[in-house]
């Protein structure tokens, strides 16, 4: 049902200040704005990649109601979809409350289990209906949202999962658990079956789980980072190091392993330590390159994957 991911949603206090920050360091463009009485709204743009950052102007704003139970974070997760009435009666029958999209003309918006929306457009090219366009320029090209990640709370993991399968038919393909002597969790990787939307949800199995840190500031589920795929992920770190961008720093012993392995395809070892990349695979076995920012609001809630398949 669902073809790929539309954009991801902000809520903040400040959209003007987000939207610089977004131009600045992550080279999205400003291609479209959206006023009414109570938000304003700024489309940031890059490749197939859409940020939309929203502001309340008054109380009665969807933003106002969010920042009043959560800090600033993702707030919507918006879909395409083939045909937007077939969708709608499908999630209907499934017994969840579909409304018009308050902040995009012409689309659905449904309640997750997760203290987020999802949004429904049909037809999406560029930018929402309803936005004006405006020229923008931007850096390192993206290829797409690769995948969003969302944080659940203990016991939340298998009927979270139920929901997403009845109310949107994604499946699980990879599941694990991660434990260490500071923190533990565990991990369903949701696809579609073209594996378009991948949503992995994470569940803490400690208290002092990083899961768990989230859990308590975000004050419950959430949107724990968004991935953007390169298909130059060496070349685009370079760019966005040299805009000032900051990255999890990794230990010079990880890359005294790496150094000795054999099925590194193609990659210098030594260019992955200079600029701080990790190497895994997929869930089909493949090899992918990833690399993490810091958080990016004052909370540790929100930060950014860049990542090549």
């Amino acid at each position: 049902m669902l073809d790929g991911f539309a954009w991801a949603h902000l809520y903040v206090e400040d959209a003007e200040y987000w939207r610089t920050w977004h131009e600045k360091y992550l080279g999205l463009g400003t291609s479209g704005i959206y006023r009414d009485t109570d938000t304003l709204s700024y489309a940031l743009q890059n490749g197939a990649v859409l940020f939309l950052v929203s502001q309340a102007l008054t109380n009665h704003s969807p933003v106002a109601h969010y920042l009043n139970s959560h800090p600033p974070g993702v707030a919507d997760i918006a879909f395409r979809v083939g045909n937007l009435d077939t969708a709608r009666r499908h999630i209907e029958r499934a017994g969840v409350h579909v409304i018009p999209s308050p902040l995009a003309a012409g689309g659905y918006t449904l309640q997750s289990p997760l203290g987020v929306t999802h949004s429904l457009i049909e037809g999406f090219a560029s930018l929402p209906p309803g936005y004006t366009p405006l020229p923008g320029r931007t850096g390192p090209r993206f290829d797409a949202i690769d995948h969003i990640v969302l944080n659940v709370e203990t016991s939340a993991l298998e009927p979270v999962s139920q929901w997403y399968g009845r109310v949107f038919g994604l499946a699980s393909n990879r599941y694990f658990e991660v434990r260490t002597d500071s923190s533990a969790l565990k991990s369903k990787v949701l696809v579609n079956p073209t594996e378009t939307v991948r949503l992995p949800l994470n569940e803490p199995l400690t208290p002092n789980s990083q899961i768990q840190e989230f859990l308590d500031v975000n004050r419950g589920a959430g949107v724990q980072h968004i991935a953007l795929r390169t298909g130059d992920i060496l070349g685009s770190v370079e760019h966005l190091r040299a805009r000032g961008l900051h990255f999890l720093g990794v230990p010079a012993s990880y890359y005294d392993c790496l150094s000795g392995r054999n099925d590194l395809e193609g990659i210098d070892p030594d260019h992955l330590h200079d600029l701080g990349i990790l190497v895994d695979r997929d869930e089909a076995g493949g090899q992918l390159l990833q690399i993490f920012t810091k958080t990016i609001f004052a909370e540790p809630t929100l930060f950014y994957e860049v990542i090549e398949r």
